[in-house]
């Protein structure tokens, strides 16, 4: 999927094929989808560089809040791989600073779609594999 796709595809729903079986950690993957979503649009319609610089370190700076919401329960739930997952935070901490604060040549809008991308493509491929270890914590 090229950006051009992904920044004309509009916002993005919460699937519940995107939970991980944790209240608070789905409810801030939510959140945050949404916000990636209100970002592209803001982004999309914004003349106003200085604001859309604010917003895009708000966004950034609530996707490490939840990140370091999410390494919390990892000793709690006896995650194995935490270290990995914490340096996968790491990469996408640094790509969402890249790709919305860093002129990278994008538009704003395809800045910050490519930016929820790669928050999604996290929850896919490395959030769902804490839901084993969240469900097995839970006894279920």
């Amino acid at each position: 999927m090229t950006l051009e796709i992904v920044a004309n595809a509009g916002s993005v729903p919460w699937l519940e094929s995107f939970s991980i079986g944790h209240d608070r950690l789905d409810h801030e993957h939510r959140r945050l989808i949404d916000s990636f979503n209100d970002f592209c649009a803001f982004a999309a319609t914004t003349p106003r560089p200085t604001r859309l610089r604010e917003n895009a370190h708000a966004l950034i700076a609530t996707v490490e809040a939840h990140f370091a919401s999410e390494e919390a329960i990892f000793p709690l739930i006896g995650y194995r791989h935490r270290l990995s997952h914490m340096r996968e935070h790491l990469d996408v901490g640094n790509r969402l600073h890249s790709l919305l604060l860093n002129d990278t040549g994008l538009e704003p809008a395809a800045a910050g779609a490519a930016g929820r991308l790669v928050f999604v493509e996290h929850i896919l491929r490395h959030d769902l594999e804490v839901k084993t270890w969240v469900l097995h914590a839970a006894g279920l």
